[in-house]
């Protein structure tokens, strides 16, 4: 079966495929990382169908874990880092995790959580730890493996066999406890290059370039980061990543880099606007390709400010965790349209219905049904 990488490592093999503050990932060093990755989990006991819960925060090395998932054919359940020791406790459990990998900035979390909850972490035999950023975080917690260890003992070298593996996102916890999403994406025991067709299907109806250069400005567990990061990266795009938002380095980032692609939420572009005025002045962002935006309602005059800023690269589009992108509208219709998100993409059918189950007539307000 064709790995994943395989077609993109022969193109950009020593090119950068991976950038966070600590450093730089070829494409080719990226492969055989994940390939060493998958050797050691599978030797761990991990089988087809298995789930890895991954609490990391935006780093090469939670991509490469969450690559090996996808070539060693494991569920994924990136597990938001500002959860508690309970809520971590509840989503190892509630998704079966038979592995825990773990960014050690978060190692006291893990660590309460083995210690508070350990009937419930019980299934979870393998417990692996990064090594946090110089300054943070805590090490290893007690019984778990240190990263750079388990990939250097592990073989180099493409494992037999591979298959597909994809996320599960946990969502609506506002309402209680987050619920476990298993989308078309969830998907076990298929060709690992299975999620590279469906990147490329996805990049292309969003405008994203393939082998481009795409900024990840938001935390890599949110469904619409994961996928505005991986689905690019699948498709050989660079992608460089900070694990804090911050808007005056956002704007260097992209010219420094020649950032093609990036996703934004209202709150980041309204804080960039509040930058001083120089500072806005000297971005420049020739780059920029397209920028996606939503998980929130774009005020109408941050929308109409951000666009006499940027020009029309903005699209926003509307969807969710459950469903991918429902509608899309770009910045150049949005300016005729301001406050709509846009027409239905080729992915989905939406309807409004009025309470009694019967289509709304146009113009009239109803619930969406997709």
């Amino acid at each position: 079966m064709a790995k994943l990488l395989e077609p993109i490592v022969e193109r950009r093999g020593d090119e950068p495929a991976l950038v966070d503050e600590a450093g730089t990932t070829t494409w080719r060093s990226l492969d055989e990382r994940v390939d060493r990755l998958v050797h050691a989990l599978r030797t761990r006991g991990l089988e087809v169908g298995d789930t890895v819960a991954l609490l990391s925060g935006n780093r090469r090395e939670a991509f490469e874990a969450t690559i090996a998932c996808l070539h060693g054919g494991w569920v994924v359940v990136p597990v938001n880092w500002h959860w508690t020791a309970e809520e971590l406790a509840y989503v190892v459990d509630d998704s079966g995790a038979s592995a825990l990998i773990v960014d050690g900035r978060f190692a006291d979390t893990a660590a309460a959580a083995c210690d508070a909850h350990a009937t419930r972490l019980e299934r979870c035999a393998v417990r692996i730890a990064i090594e946090a950023p110089e300054g943070e975080g805590a090490g290893a917690p007690d019984g778990f493996e240190r990263y750079e260890e388990v990939l250097t003992g592990a073989p180099p070298g493409a494992p037999d066999d591979q298959r597909s593996g994809g996320p599960m996102f946990y969502t609506s916890g506002t309402t209680g406890f987050p619920k476990g999403v298993r989308s078309s994406l969830t998907r076990t025991g298929e060709d690992p290059s299975l999620l590279g067709f469906i990147s490329a299907m996805f990049t292309d109806m969003l405008g994203v370039p393939s082998d481009g250069v795409t900024l990840l400005e938001g935390p890599m567990y949110h469904s619409a980061q994961w996928v505005f990061s991986m689905f690019p990266l699948a498709c050989g795009s660079t992608v460089v990543m900070r694990h804090r938002f911050d808007p005056a380095e956002v704007l260097e980032l992209i010219d420094r880099h020649h950032v093609t692609n990036i996703h934004l939420v209202p709150t980041q572009m309204i804080r960039m606007l509040k930058l001083p005025d120089d500072v806005r002045t000297a971005f420049d962002g020739g780059s920029l390709q397209v920028v996606h935006h939503g998980a929130a309602p774009c005020p109408v005059e941050v929308k109409r400010t951000m666009l006499a800023w940027w020009g029309p690269v903005l699209t926003e589009y509307y969807g969710g965790t459950e469903g991918g992108f429902l509608t899309q509208i770009s910045g150049t219709e949005w300016l005729d349209r301001p406050g709509s998100l846009g027409r239905t993409t080729p992915m989905a059918e939406l309807l409004i219905v009025r309470e009694d189950g019967s289509p709304a007539a146009a113009g009239e307000s109803g619930q969406i049904y997709f």
